[in-house]
């Protein structure tokens, strides 16, 4: 008897799953990207130095995250990699309203080469990539 309860519950909460992601898919994302720029720094919530490529001195370098229209308490994930491998990944938590804007930096080591930085919701599905050079 008590496994199928337990049967019961199991297969009401997978319902109750299934219906919540069927929602979310026809809702569309919890959130809209307006701007993902990679800089050499943030002030005053703007990107400050604009580039895809910086000098082999620089220390760090900044990724500018402007979100819109956001639905609900989420996270965004700011992942970072060198020459195709992962070297980093900051959780930034986000939430509702009509605009957010937030921003993650990377110590580069004095790593030269190409970098690519992915912008992914808390699903994980990407939202937006950019990819820079350092020389």
């Amino acid at each position: 008897m008590k496994h199928i309860a337990r049967c019961a519950i199991l297969t009401a909460v997978l319902a109750l799953l299934a219906g919540a992601a069927a929602a979310q898919a026809v809702a569309g994302p919890m959130v809209k990207l307006a701007r993902f720029v990679v800089c050499a720094g943030v002030e005053n919530r703007e990107p400050v130095g604009a580039a895809d490529t910086f000098p082999a001195a620089t220390e760090k370098v900044f990724v500018f995250v402007e979100l819109k229209e956001i639905a609900a308490d989420t996270e965004v994930a700011v992942v970072w990699y060198h020459n195709d491998s992962e070297t980093g990944r900051t959780t930034l938590a986000v939430r509702p309203g009509a605009r957010w804007r937030t921003h993650a930096y990377k110590t580069l080591h004095n790593r030269t080469g190409a970098w690519r930085v992915e912008l992914l919701d808390a699903g994980g599905a990407k939202l937006g990539d950019a990819s820079f050079t350092v020389e």
